[in-house]
């Protein structure tokens, strides 16, 4: 195995282990709490290790939301993936709770990434992509009016992201338990 290799492998690792303590960090300090300095404390590395990876905070935390993104899309993809063939309400239902799910796991992060990302255009397009599959389904089905379609994906991704805030504000209500309410209210206008 050449050095480079293992080069690699340890950089990559030490990436991680910087997301994650920073993830952390921004989670229960807040972004504009958090200093370089207790994220670098939590990863175990020093700050100048730190800043050899990130030139700043702002760099820092573009790294945690692009990576988060991936895993998202990973996830949410591998479910259209798995529900391509079922018919629109499997398909809705699956979608919404693993939605609802991977907010549930990074609510405590994500809070603070909606609060720091408000106008965030990226983020809000990348719900509604993921609803375009499934809004086809209904069409397909003659559930919803095609001509509206791509209204309705973006109707569902605010509805969706609608009830993910508010389960901010109540934070004894967990987002997972929404879901059933999101796939019901969905299902009955479709």
């Amino acid at each position: 195995m050449s050095s480079g290799s293992l080069r690699d492998r340890l950089r990559e690792a030490t990436t991680r282990e910087i997301l994650d303590a920073a993830e952390t960090v921004l989670a229960e300090q807040g972004v504009a709490a958090a200093s370089m300095a207790s994220i670098a404390q939590h990863a175990g590395v020093s700050v100048g290790t730190l800043y050899n990876y990130f030139k700043d905070k702002d760099q820092l935390l573009a790294a945690i939301l692009s990576a988060r993104r991936q895993e998202f899309s990973a996830h949410l993809d591998q479910v259209a993936k798995d529900q391509a063939q079922a018919p629109y309400a499997e398909h809705l239902s699956a979608f919404v709770r693993a939605v609802f799910q991977v907010f549930d796991q990074y609510a405590k992060f994500l809070r603070i990434v909606i609060e720091h990302n408000a106008g965030d255009n990226k983020r809000k397009t990348w719900l509604i992509d993921r609803m375009v599959p499934i809004v086809a389904k209904a069409v397909a089905e003659g559930r919803l009016d095609a001509g509206c379609a791509s209204t309705y994906a973006a109707m569902f991704a605010g509805a969706i992201s609608g009830v993910l805030a508010l389960t901010l504000d109540r934070p004894e209500a967990a987002a997972q338990a929404q879901a059933d309410s999101v796939i019901s209210f969905f299902l009955r206008r479709t």
